[in-house]
């Protein structure tokens, strides 16, 4: 049986600005500065909504646990933290539990502004999350093809050349947040918020345009993403973080699913 984190819940978007200090993360009680290594991040290793935090948590040089979730299997303390049972789920050291992944990521580059890299959104961009918000969810549309959101499918109809239709509209909007700072990243020379909101779920994408769709030419039109996708690639965070490409893409084809993320299956069955 599999599980997955909520495809509308895992993550919700939120209207407020980075630079104009974000409310906390929705919790339990009151937030508290992630200041100690028992701070724990629940999270899964296929999971994009989880990937965005882990890359803040190392981008922003926070100490921290991580515990990897079996999703299909969820063991009593998670549930007991997190009684919603869905992943990324932060706990601090006060009993304090965060959830919903934006809303993480903007808190911690707000709460530890000092720390790591400055993940600030440039003022020249600071009104676009509603752009952000449609070309990640438009990433599991590319993926999906003619079967729908979150599972994976082929282009019945026009092949390599409707997905790359079906990706261009996103594929736009990322070009145009690129378009306003000198890049590599939407925040100019390092990356901010919106690249974290992002890059998880169009790694994934581009991975998938490429691996499922046969899509392979789209980088000459868009070749300020594919910059982009690549210096994320080679951020030390990203590296540390990323997903074993040939074992998602076994994943997808075996299961038909964009949301598999049961670790410990995967794991056993080495994909």
């Amino acid at each position: 049986m599999l599980a997955a984190c909520h495809p509308t819940r895992g993550a919700r978007f939120s209207n407020t600005h980075v630079h104009m200090a974000p409310p906390p993360p929705r919790a339990c009680t009151k937030t508290r500065a992630a200041s100690s290594a028992k701070t724990l991040l629940y999270t899964h290793t296929l999971c994009p909504y989880a990937h965005r935090v882990e890359l803040a948590f190392r981008e922003k040089q926070i100490v921290h646990q991580l515990k990897h979730v079996d999703l299909s299997n969820k063991d009593a303390q998670f549930l007991a933290d997190n009684p919603r049972g869905l992943v990324p789920a932060v706990m601090l050291e006060d009993g304090t539990c965060l959830v919903e992944s934006v809303d993480i990521v903007k808190w911690l580059a707000t709460e530890f502004s000092e720390s790591g890299t400055n993940l600030t959104v440039p003022e020249s961009i600071a009104d676009a999350d509603a752009r952000v918000e449609r070309a990640a969810y438009r990433a599991v549309s590319v993926i999906g093809g003619d079967k729908g959101a979150w599972s994976v499918g082929t282009f019945r109809r026009g092949g390599a050349d409707a997905a790359v239709q079906a990706a261009a509209p996103a594929l736009d909007d990322i070009r145009d947040l690129l378009a306003y700072e000198p890049g590599p990243y939407i925040g100019g020379e390092s990356p901010c918020v919106y690249d974290l909101i992002l890059y998880p779920f169009w790694t994934r994408a581009a991975l998938a345009l490429h691996e499922i769709h046969g899509a392979k030419s789209w980088k000459s039109k868009w070749s300020s993403v594919a910059a982009w996708l690549d210096a994320m690639d080679e951020r030390p965070s990203a590296m540390a973080t990323a997903t074993n490409s040939q074992r998602l893409v076994a994943a997808w084809r075996r299961t038909g699913r964009f949301d598999f993320f049961d670790y410990e299956t995967a794991s056993r069955e080495s994909l």
